[in-house]
């Protein structure tokens, strides 16, 4: 290759690590606000679920459709939550190949993909719309666990379900249990999806970061060996 051909090489892939250096500086500036929120969004999402908990342990006899079907055996639902962009390494493959197991282990399900930029309003409405058709509504999506590491997440949404086995803690009502009940239920569902739409756009946004990263390092890799390569091809044109 002749030394103008290099130069222009060099010239170029410098040109990409800035595009890529300014695309991870970008992704880190989102990353660390979503970061803060989604923190404070799992503490709250946590302890609403909880007081729900407690409440339906406290009284077994209330029946909310939001936590009982009778239809057990019927067709199931599975909502997927993908990345809306791209640049994010194998962020959405990954989600896909875990769909495909899904499929394979429990039978096809009807699938609805969700992207990030969706009202929630409107997700919420949907999911209530759908649960008239489908005795189950499992949801897949990424969990943010570090800038460099990510967990797939598989769970059912409805009927809410709860692993405890008796109440921990006694509340005094201003109305009926069943009144409270069914207003934390439709507040849980919308906080629930708000955070997993949360934990994906944070996984997304540092699977981002961690590749833009990738590639300006390699971007320095194959400039280092261009101007190797660069200075050989000079030095052979002046003892030549």
């Amino acid at each position: 290759m002749k030394t103008r051909d290099i130069k222009k090489r060099i010239l170029s892939v410098k040109k990409t690590q800035q595009i890529t250096r300014a695309m991870k500086m970008i992704s880190g500036s989102k990353f660390h606000r979503l970061e803060q929120a989604l923190f404070k969004s799992r503490d709250y999402a946590k302890a609403l679920y909880e007081i729900i908990e407690n409440i339906l342990l406290r009284n077994n006899s209330i029946i909310h459709p939001l936590f009982y079907r009778k239809d057990k055996g019927g067709p199931e639902l599975l909502i997927v939550f993908l990345a809306d962009r791209g640049l994010c390494g194998n962020f959405n493959s990954n989600l896909l190949k875990a769909v495909e197991k899904i499929n394979s282990e429990n039978g096809k399900m009807k699938i609805w993909v969700i992207r990030d930029e969706v009202f929630v309003d409107n997700i919420i409405k949907k999911i209530l719309e759908y649960y008239k058709e489908y005795s189950k509504i499992k949801i897949l999506y990424t969990e943010f666990k570090s800038v460099s590491a990510r967990k797939i997440i598989y769970e059912q949404l409805l009927p809410l379900k709860s692993d405890k086995k008796k109440y921990i803690v006694d509340y005094i009502y201003g109305i009926e249990e069943e009144e409270i009940l069914e207003q934390l239920a439709r507040e849980f569902l919308s906080v629930k999806i708000k955070h997993v739409l949360l934990e994906s756009i944070t996984s997304e946004e540092s699977a981002r970061m961690a590749a833009m990263d990738s590639a300006s390092r390699n971007a320095e890799d194959m400039i280092v060996e261009l101007t190797r390569a660069y200075n050989i091809a000079r030095h052979e044109a002046l003892i030549a």
